[in-house]
Formats: C-alpha cells, structure tokens, sequence
C-alpha cells in the first residue's frame, strides 16, 4: 500500500519564485547552518511576500555569513526590519526579528545556469519605497 504523498499550499508556495519588483515581507523563520567548509556559519532569514495577490505567500531568502556579518547592515537587510539607522555596534538575536516587515526589492541573477531570485536592496515597512 502506497503512501498518500501531501503537498500543503506552503509547500507549492516555496516552489515558486517571487516576481521581480518591490513586494512586503515579513521574515517567519531563522535558520542557521555549517558553511560548506565548516569554518563558518550560513545565516538565512526567510521571508514571505505578504503583500501583491498573485506573489503573496512566496518566499525571498536573506542569506549571510558569519564572517561577513556587515553584510547584514550594508545590505540594507537589518536597517529595513529594525526600521532605524545601524551605525553602530549591535547585538540582535535574530528569533527577534521574526514577524516583522520589511520592503524587499526582488531580482533574478544566473547562477551556474538556473535563474535565481535574490534581494537586491530593502526598505523599511514604514516607507514605501516606489
């Protein structure tokens, strides 16, 4: 007897690629993993559009590193979802930042051959950026 095989809503949304533009985000999930050499840490926040009818429910990845972690400041990424300047030191615990929204501005770029969708710059939810 065969197994049913469940594919939620979720599930399907994940598959899809948001469109490129402007969408609202609101970053669900904190996930941390070993780099592939093991010599430092894979940082990604996702993100699900909540705005845009046919884009709401898909996901954008901010992806960092730890040993590039000003990335997480000059990307934009972290100034858009505390919704302040970063201009100085600062220690976030990043299940903090889960729930809030932020404007992510998506774009494709070829990777090894495949389209991907990545963040180009953000903005805070307090200031629509378009």
């Amino acid at each position: 007897n065969m197994p049913l095989l469940r594919v939620t809503q979720d599930d399907i949304n994940r598959s899809k690629q948001p469109a490129d533009g402007w969408h609202l985000f609101t970053v669900e999930k904190f996930v941390e993993d070993d780099s592939k050499d093991k010599k430092s840490k894979n940082y990604a926040f996702e993100c699900v559009i909540v705005s845009d009818g046919a884009n709401k429910g898909r996901y954008g990845f901010a992806r960092f590193n730890s040993k590039a972690m000003g990335m997480i400041v000059s990307s934009g990424f972290l100034p858009a979802v505390l919704d302040r300047v970063v201009d100085d030191e600062v220690e976030i615990n990043p299940d903090e930042l889960v729930g809030k929204e932020f404007w992510g501005e998506i774009a494709s770029r070829t990777y090894e051959g495949k389209i991907q969708k990545e963040f180009k710059t953000y903005s805070p939810s307090s200031k629509i950026p378009f």
